[in-house]
């Protein structure tokens, strides 16, 4: 999944489409609402594909934003108390084997490759339970639901794949990545869009 950002008129090639994942744009929307939080309050979907976006007066101008942002050092310094914050963050309880290390799985003898986990959970519950050094989230893991054993599978309870049988795991933010290259590319679509939608 990811945001495909289309030129609503324009200049060239560089101004037809955009286009991040989902876990580069987070970051990348994120930084145009640290700088330009006057521009981006106009944009009331920026995470989502419902096709909103900004006239081509207002992309013009937050090309400009970010170009500033590129020379007099404000993407740096950023960029910098992004990676200082990131490293900060505690291990959180892997979600996946409940913080045990073991995971069960129910396999089909027939076919060693269909396989399941014993234990489901929401994942958006798990993202929001998640405690940040900012005093965000509980901490806390999600609720399980006990998936049913298929009649004639083999149940094994093994090393979780998901935290390597540490129990825990790197905390969701730093799954997003950020960089400098991403946004000049942003800046030169915007320069030359037209007008853009968020699809």
């Amino acid at each position: 999944m990811g945001m495909d950002v289309f030129g609503q008129d324009p200049k060239n090639k560089k101004g037809e489409y955009f286009r991040n994942n989902v876990w580069w744009w987070r970051p990348l929307w994120e930084f145009c609402e640290f700088v330009a939080p006057e521009l981006t309050s106009m944009v009331e979907n920026g995470y989502s594909n419902d096709g909103d976006g900004l006239d081509e007066e207002d992309a013009k101008e937050l090309a400009k934003v970010l170009r500033k942002s590129l020379r007099d050092g404000t993407l740096d310094n950023y960029e910098q108390t992004r990676t200082e914050w990131l490293a900060s963050l505690p291990i959180r309880p892997c979600v996946h084997c409940q913080a045990t290390g073991k995971r069960t799985w129910y396999t089909n003898p027939n076919e060693p490759h269909e396989y399941k986990a014993s234990l489901s959970y929401d994942l958006m519950e798990a993202m929001m339970n998640e405690k940040d050094n900012e005093g965000n989230g509980n901490g806390q893991l999600p609720n399980y639901t006990l998936v049913e054993k298929p009649e004639g599978w083999l149940e094994e309870t093994k090393e979780c794949n998901g935290c390597e049988g540490t129990g825990g795991q790197q905390h969701w933010a730093k799954n997003y990545p950020f960089d400098k290259k991403n946004v000049r590319e942003f800046a030169t679509f915007l320069a030359n869009c037209g007008g853009f939608q968020i699809c």
